[in-house]
């Protein structure tokens, strides 16, 4: 949040969001009126309408999307600055789930080391000239082309109908007619149309399958046969070819070579690993994933829910916990997949997940371990991760425990300064699952309309105390303490 922007919130308002709130009036105040709770901690309607104005432009009315944002990171905070202010302060936190995922990380390039680039056959040059002088991989033709389309929904008469008309048009090419004129009256395929068919030089791979062979065939200055594809129906015509030497590509062939060798390696001890779990995905999977992703609330699943079974393989299961798990402390920024409303691509995101699970397993039945060395890395890297995040939310242990601060001020005071940053960004990143352990926390997310409706009252309030001339030096003086 930018500092500027703390420009609309009035003088009261912010003296009531850096002020430490009273558990015992919140209390008094009932559970109709909490929006959630970590421990002996609750966040108000009141208080989170107050911190909402304050983080809120004036301008934009808030969505109940918004207050969730807020309950989430109010919680993650408390949870933060509950630890910081215990007698070990964070050093009691267990770091397991954060250093599960690279340590799986390890196993697996262990096994890929051994398993797969151990069995890689470097080939000979004389293997190598042959493949490369068969293959001709780095050739290239410069093409100009005419398309004619056809539609899905065409019948097979106007089909023939359209095939004559390409055909008329190849042997009018035939017959002399210039080919780039041809192309700019009768090609159906724009962005080369206007320039005459030119498609420029074309390596091998970058053509549609069933068009490749035909075009790499011609010689310059040919003119292709009438060919279909699945657009429609294509004539071309080369006017240059490319084909370096073997010498000057030597190194980058072999490169691509090894490389496909690992890939088809991999492929193949992946594909048997896989076909031996006889992976099951459960019935209403993927639009479950689809939902938990779209969802704010990943990080406070009930342990019910975080114990249904997304897929079964022999040997075991994979429940919603361990799919959360995965994409919150191994690869946060792939939950973006499994948004997708394309159900299909979800489902392949999911299988990969599970491959990567089997491997892991797998590695780790085979006899594969992270060292002790790394391992204290691992674990110094997620303390830091703690230091790191309750530096940049100023909490001090020494502050807590000698009465300076209080986790109440504390936390309003990170949620004013850090702004309503999406859940998984930084400082809070990773840690909320990790810190949520041991602790009570819950939203009443039937109280977020209530918080709205207050904010919208505090927003008013606001436009008829300026009206009666609020003066100004009370606000900057206001935002100058905030900025502090």
């Amino acid at each position: 949040m930018s500092r500027l922007s703390l420009a609309t919130v009035s003088f009261g308002l912010l003296g009531a969001i850096l002020a430490a709130c009273s558990p015992m009036r919140e209390g008094m105040e009932g559970h109709k009126t909490t929006v959630a709770r970590v421990d002996g901690y609750s966040l108000t309607v009141d208080h989170a309408a107050e911190l909402v104005g304050a983080l809120w432009p004036s301008n934009r009315p808030p969505q109940p999307a918004l207050v969730e944002r807020l309950a989430d990171l109010w919680i993650g905070y408390t949870l933060l600055a509950i630890e910081v202010a215990s007698p070990d302060s964070t050093a009691d936190i267990d770091l397991t789930p954060l250093i599960g995922a690279a340590v799986a990380r390890d196993i697996i390039d262990q096994w890929y080391q051994e398993t797969i680039l151990a069995r890689l056959e470097e080939p000979t040059d004389s293997v190598l000239r042959e493949s490369y002088e068969r293959l001709r991989p780095y050739e290239s033709v410069e093409t100009r082309q005419i398309t004619i389309r056809v539609p899905e929904t065409a019948t097979q008469a106007q089909i023939d109908s359209l095939k004559r008309f390409a055909d008329d048009i190849r042997d009018r090419a035939l017959a002399g007619e210039d080919f780039g004129e041809l192309a700019r009256a009768y090609s159906q395929h724009p962005p080369t149309a206007a320039v005459g068919g030119q498609l420029g030089w074309v390596n091998r791979g970058r053509l549609l399958s069933e068009l490749e062979p035909t075009v790499f065939a011609l010689e310059p200055g040919e003119i292709s046969e009438t060919v279909r594809s699945r657009l429609g129906y294509h004539i071309f015509k080369i006017t240059d070819r490319r084909n370096p030497d073997y010498e000057s590509e030597r190194e980058r062939y072999r490169g691509n070579l090894l490389r496909r060798q690992v890939r088809d390696l991999q492929e193949e001890y992946v594909g048997s690993i896989v076909a031996a779990a006889d992976v099951q995905i459960a019935p209403g999977a993927v639009s479950l994933l689809q939902e938990l992703a779209a969802s704010a609330s990943l990080q406070r699943l009930s342990s019910v829910r975080r114990k249904a079974e997304l897929a079964r393989y022999r040997g075991g299961d994979f429940t919603v916990g361990e799919w959360v798990d995965f994409v919150l402390f191994a690869r946060p920024e792939n939950l973006r997949y499994f948004a997708d409303e394309d159900s299909a691509r979800v489902h392949e995101s999911f299988l990969r997940v599970i491959q990567y699970e089997l491997l892991a397993r797998a590695a780790e039945e085979a006899g594969y371990t992270a060292s002790d060395a790394r391992l204290d890395s691992l674990q110094s890297g997620a303390a830091q991760e703690l230091v790191w995040a309750a530096t940049q939310s100023d909490f001090s242990h020494t502050a807590f425990v000698n009465g300076d601060d209080t986790i109440e001020a504390a936390v309003d005071r990170a949620l004013v300064t850090l702004g309503l940053a999406p859940p998984g960004a930084p400082p809070l990143g990773r840690l909320v699952p990790v810190l949520n352990a041991g602790h009570a926390s819950q939203v009443y997310r039937d109280r977020y309309p209530a918080v709205v409706t207050r904010v919208l009252e505090l927003s008013d309030g606001q436009r008829q105390q300026a009206a009666t001339g609020e003066p100004a030096d009370q606000l900057n003086r206001a935002i100058q303490d905030v900025g502090q």
